[in-house]
């Protein structure tokens, strides 16, 4: 078993992509299959796109292996449908892939360890953010910032002023002009 690991250690290390066929046995790797095999049809196909959709390609390395239209891909696909019909589990043709072609080959890493970061980071920044937005509102009301209000009674007072003039003016020219 170290042998087949050396050998795709090496693959791996040497910037090659390992192509399938390459692969050594699943039982190798992942020992016998430990769930029930899936008949061909449907629900294979459903489940096969399933786990290829949680699965990186490794030639485009940003799409799934459903999604990947490269070769390397429909090989990839291909194989995890026949390990689905063996009966081996996800689990295990998730740690058979790994095996060749590391942890890289999950669309979603582990939750475990220091990967946990990967998955609780964005929740942590969300909740600093609305921390942050609440304080600023709230200093921001604290302050005592003019209303609309105020503003409008100052307006009312210097219209008013200013109609009282305007009628002193207009009364005035009245009385000169009636006399």
């Amino acid at each position: 078993m170290l042998g087949v690991y050396l050998m795709i250690f090496a693959a791996s290390n040497a910037g090659d992509v390992l192509p399938v066929s390459e692969l050594p046995e699943p039982a190798k790797i992942v020992g016998n299959p430990q769930g029930s095999t899936i008949a061909v049809g449907p629900e294979l196909e459903a489940i096969t796109e399933a786990v290829g959709s949680r699965m990186r390609c490794p030639v485009c390395q940003g799409s799934s292996v459903s999604a990947s239209p490269s070769e390397m891909a429909r090989n990839m696909k291909a194989q995890v449908k026949e390990m689905l019909a063996d009966g081996y589990t996800e689990e295990q043709i998730f740690l058979y892939f790994e095996a060749s072609y590391g942890e890289f080959v999950r669309l979603e890493p582990k939750k475990e360890g220091m990967k946990w970061g990967v998955w609780l980071l964005p929740l942590f920044a969300g909740i600093v953010g609305l921390l942050s937005i609440v304080g600023v509102l709230r200093r921001y009301l604290a302050s005592g910032f003019p209303t609309s209000d105020d503003s409008q009674n100052a307006e009312m007072v210097e219209y008013e002023a200013e109609l009282l003039r305007v009628r002193a003016l207009v009364s005035e020219e009245a009385v000169r002009d009636a006399g």
